[in-house]
C-alpha cells in the first residue's frame, strides 16, 4: 500500500473565487475545470500558506493586492477567509490539522482571528498535541510548557516552530513546493526537439 501523501484534505472558505470546498487528496491529484472555475486559487491558498509561515503576513497579502484581492467578491461584504489542510508527517511520522482564519480589522488591517494546530505522533498515544489561538492570545493547549508569545498579525504555529512538538509541522508546511507549467513553453520545448527527461527540468 501506497504511503499517504503528504496534504490528505484541504478547505478553504471564501479565498478569492472559492466559496467553499473541501478536498480529499490522494498520492496523486488532478485539478480538472474549466478556465475560472479556481484551480489556480485552489494551488494559490495553499502557497498563501506557505509564504504565511515563511514571512510577515501583511506583505505576502500586499504581494496580493491586500485582503480586499484575496477576499471572495461577493454582493455581501465578506471578511474573513479559512483555509485548513489535514496532512500526513512525512516517514509515517504522525498526522494531523492546520488552520486558520484572516479577518478584516474594522480600523484597517488583518488579524489571524483564529488558529488551530493538532498532531497526532505515531507509535505513542498519548503524543498528541495541540493548540488554539484567537486574535494573538493562545486560548487552549495541552502542552506542559506555554506556547511563546504570539501576535494577531503573525501566524501562531511560526512561534509554536520553536518547540519540539510543532516543529515538524512547521517544517513540512513551510518546506512545500509549487511548481507551474506553462503549456506554452512545453510545446516549445517539444518543437525544438528537447526530450521529454530533458523538458521537466526547464
Amino acid at each position: 500500500m501506497p504511503a499517504p501523501p503528504f496534504l490528505t484534505r484541504v478547505k478553504l472558505r471564501n479565498y478569492r473565487s472559492i466559496a467553499s470546498c473541501d478536498v480529499e487528496l490522494g498520492p496523486l491529484a488532478i485539478l480538472v475545470g474549466p478556465n475560472g472555475s479556481g484551480k489556480s486559487n485552489f494551488l494559490d491558498a495553499l502557497r498563501f500558506t506557505y509564504l504565511a509561515l515563511r514571512r510577515p503576513l501583511d506583505e505576502v497579502l500586499r504581494e496580493r493586492g491586500g485582503m480586499r484581492e484575496v477576499l471572495r467578491r461577493s454582493g455581501d461584504p465578506i471578511t474573513s477567509l479559512e483555509v485548513s489542510l489535514n496532512f500526513a508527517l512525512p516517514g509515517d511520522a504522525g498526522e494531523g490539522r492546520y488552520g486558520f482564519e484572516l479577518t478584516t480589522r474594522k480600523g484597517g488591517g488583518v488579524t489571524v482571528s483564529k488558529e488551530v494546530c493538532e498532531v497526532r505522533y505515531s507509535g505513542a498515544a498519548d503524543r498528541t498535541f495541540s493548540f488554539v489561538a484567537e486574535e494573538g492570545d493562545v486560548v487552549t493547549s495541552n502542552l506542559n510548557s506555554r506556547l511563546p508569545r504570539v501576535f494577531p498579525d503573525r501566524l501562531a504555529l511560526v512561534s509554536a516552530s520553536s518547540l519540539e512538538e510543532f516543529r515538524p509541522v512547521y517544517d513540512a508546511l513551510a518546506e512545500m513546493h509549487f511548481y507551474r507549467f506553462t503549456p506554452g513553453t512545453l510545446r516549445a520545448c517539444l518543437k525544438s526537439g528537447v526530450s521529454g527527461q530533458t523538458a521537466q527540468h526547464q
